[in-house]
């Protein structure tokens, strides 16, 4: 699963960034504010944002790759 990062104005140097990271590597810094941090990561699932002192967690939302077939390597039936 992953999580997107972003840190706010009172990060100083890091304001503004963004970071996108596997949940694993979330959870040493969510467990110094949670003590449930499944129950974190049940919110993250299910859309909420969650605020920590320097950075808002939430759900990466990109779109998932869609595969298309290449329809110029089909062969074509003509009609004569």
């Amino acid at each position: 699963m992953l999580v997107v990062g972003i840190y706010k104005s009172n990060a100083r140097n890091f304001a503004g960034k963004t970071i996108v990271d596997d949940w694993k590597n979330f959870t040493r810094r969510i467990g110094f504010y949670y003590s449930n941090i499944f129950a974190i990561k049940e919110k993250i699932l299910n859309g909420k944002v969650i605020e920590l002192p320097y950075l808002t967690l939430q759900l990466d939302r990109r779109c998932k790759d869609i595969k298309v077939t290449d329809e110029r390597r089909k062969p074509v039936k003509a009609i004569i």
